[in-house]
C-alpha cells in the first residue's frame, strides 16, 4: 500500500517535528510567550523541511530525466 519512500519521508517528518519541538522547548527562555514559541516552531519547521524536500525533488528530477532519455533511445 505505501511505498518505501512514503514511509521513510513520513518517519523523517515526524522526527523533524519532534526535534524542532525539543529545540523550541529546551532552548527558549521560560518567560517567552507561547505565541512566540509557536511562531518560532512554525518558522523552524518550514526552514528545516528544506533538508527533507530537496533530496525528494532531486530524485524525482533525475528519475524523470532517466525516463525521458530511455524513451528517446528506444
Amino acid at each position: 500500500m505505501f511505498t518505501e519512500d512514503v514511509v521513510f519521508y513520513s518517519i523523517a517528518t515526524i522526527i523533524l517535528f519532534l526535534y524542532v519541538l525539543y529545540l523550541v522547548w529546551e532552548y527558549s527562555a521560560k518567560d517567552v510567550p507561547l505565541y512566540i514559541k509557536i511562531l518560532t516552531f512554525i518558522s523552524w519547521i518550514l526552514t528545516f523541511s528544506i533538508v527533507l524536500v530537496l533530496p525528494i525533488d532531486i530524485t524525482n528530477v533525475l528519475l524523470l530525466i532517466l525516463i525521458v532519455v530511455d524513451q528517446i533511445v528506444k
